[in-house]
């Protein structure tokens, strides 16, 4: 079974014509109406701005607060490690009086 002519100019018929207009659409466009529109628009851009840099504050202050939990419970853990002498048992990880070795080749 093939897809004839008539059918496929009936399907494309269908796909390419307009669509129905909408109550909103159908209306002439007002110019004060639009104005006002675009206004209602904007002060919602600014109400999400808001609430963005808001969330973002809360985002921030959460994943210093994780840092610092991490960074505090890996120094406690290096403090555990180091010995008498003041240098940690493992040759990748050495630190120098709490001081860590800067790595070659970075600038």
């Amino acid at each position: 079974m093939s897809y004839t002519t008539p059918e496929l100019l009936r399907d494309h018929a269908f796909f390419v014509q307009p669509s129905v207009p909408t109550s909103a659409t159908s209306a002439p466009a007002d110019p004060l109406s639009l104005q006002s529109k675009v206004t209602e628009l904007e002060a919602e851009v600014g109400r999400l701005r808001e609430q963005l840099g808001k969330a973002k504050g809360v985002n921030d202050v959460m994943w210093e607060t994780v840092v610092q939990k991490v960074v505090g419970q890996k120094k406690d853990k290096e403090k555990d490690k180091i010995g008498v002498s003041g240098v940690s048992g493992e040759a990748g990880d050495m630190e120098v009086d709490g001081e860590r070795r800067q790595k070659r080749g970075r600038t």
